[in-house]
């Protein structure tokens, strides 16, 4: 199982964050469209990451739900067949939400900087 360190921020606005990142000399990777449809569970997260329409990716992850940084354990799966598998799960442990986001990446060293606006909550 992977580990992560993460910390959620949420901004007035994406251009903010993306000026903070490329005055700290982070570099663009990607802009993506992300639809992450979130499962009911027992125990930690699991989610399926659909990223602009043409790759998918099953996420089950364990995390605190405090403020501030956080450490995540994660189990990532690449989905052949996203609706398929949405409507077992959906089926089998209902849907918990989903969540639709605009993602700009950025790579500062070996940290990724994710800059999202997120449907209806805003810039983190």
């Amino acid at each position: 199982m992977a580990t992560n360190l993460e910390l959620k921020c949420r901004s007035a606005s994406c251009a903010e964050l993306q000026e903070c990142a490329r005055r700290l000399g982070a570099v663009v990777q990607a802009t993506l469209a992300q639809t992450d449809t979130y499962f009911h569970v027992p125990h930690g997260r699991l989610k399926l990451r659909e990223i602009d329409g043409s790759h998918a990716e099953l996420i089950q992850y364990d995390r605190p739900d405090v403020a501030g940084d956080r450490w995540s354990r994660y189990t990532r799966v690449t989905v052949g067949d996203p609706a398929g598998l949405v409507r077992a799960l959906r089926d089998a442990l209902g849907i918990r939400c989903i969540v639709k986001k605009v993602r700009t990446l950025y790579l500062y060293r070996t940290a990724r900087i994710h800059v999202d606006e997120v449907a209806g909550l805003g810039s983190f």
